[in-house]
């Protein structure tokens, strides 16, 4: 018997939800009443991690800084310096 979903409003509602996931990926199959009980907890608890737990994206650091950082640990100074280095390891 598949038990009543409902909207996960709050933690205790989350980690029943856990525990439940945990309890069907034993079994469930796609194309089954576990296997869409499983999809359906799946998305529902994407949703409340989205909302409760983000996560920030991460920071790019800019090609020029990239660069740099690379030249200082190879001793490049210039981007000729690199081109030579990077072309060299090709044959």
């Amino acid at each position: 018997m598949t038990p009543h979903l409902h909207p996960i409003r709050n933690e205790a509602d989350y980690r029943a939800a856990l525990k439940r996931l945990d309890e069907l990926f034993e079994f469930a199959q796609p194309g089954t009443p576990a296997g869409d009980e499983t999809e359906v907890l799946l998305i529902l608890v994407k949703y409340y991690e989205d909302e409760h737990y983000p996560i920030a994206p991460p920071d790019l650091i800019s090609g020029n800084k990239a660069f740099a950082f690379l030249a200082d640990e190879e001793d490049l100074y210039s981007a000729d310096d690199v081109v030579k280095r990077y072309d060299e390891g090709k044959d």
